[in-house]
């Protein structure tokens, strides 16, 4: 039930669940309360380690601003690599796209890896539409939509995340791995962890 898009950008027309603040590092700090006081276990993104997490990290610091997520206080840590790997200190961050990327990808029809083809697969639901060509010149009624199509945005990654949930939680419970490492691991490295943590039973 819980429904929030935040925004520096007034619009009159705009849905209940649109909240405005004055600038951008205002509302990086609302959506750094809004996460504390949801309290989640687990924060989920598609490609969140690649694009999301970064992006509002350097807007953050761009702003002047904390971007505290962790428990203890702390901005997400950034390991190196050709998509970097971002950890919350007392949540953990999965990113879906990694996982679907290694181990469904092989097995799906969809011609590319984006959000809306793989939504639309997985659980038949698709991002909404906006014309991005409107941009440099927004009406009140085009901000509208554009709340309305980033809500969507989150809406269906989340119910992608609870479609792939059981399979995401059986890696973690064959190859003794948390849910942070199997999102990101190739499937070479869960047969891996799987030999590792059973070799007795291969007599090793």
């Amino acid at each position: 039930g819980f429904k929030k898009v935040l925004t520096w950008k007034k619009c009159k027309s705009a849905e209940s669940y649109v909240e405005f603040f004055k600038d951008e590092g205002e509302m990086i700090e609302s959506f750094v309360k809004a996460v504390k006081s949801f309290d989640p276990d687990i924060l989920v993104g598609y490609f969140s380690d690649g694009f999301d997490l970064p992006f509002l990290k350097t807007a953050a610091s761009r702003e002047k601003v904390d971007f505290n997520l962790g428990l203890d206080g702390s901005s997400p840590k950034f390991s190196r690599g050709k998509i970097p790997v971002a950890r919350i200190t007392g949540i953990v961050h999965a990113d879906i796209y990694r996982f679907i990327r290694s181990v469904f990808a092989q097995y799906m029809q969809s011609e590319t890896l984006s959000l809306n083809d793989v939504a639309k697969e997985l659980v038949g639901q698709e991002k909404g539409d906006f014309d991005f060509k409107k941009l440099s010149d927004m009406k009140d009624s085009d901000w509208k939509d554009l709340f309305s199509y980033n809500l969507q945005d989150s809406k269906i990654t989340y119910d992608l995340a609870m479609k792939i949930w059981p399979d995401l939680y059986e890696f973690t419970k064959i190859t003794k791995e948390p849910v942070f490492e199997v999102c990101r691991a190739s499937m070479s490295s869960h047969v891996e962890s799987y030999l590792i943590h059973n070799l007795n039973k291969f007599n090793e």
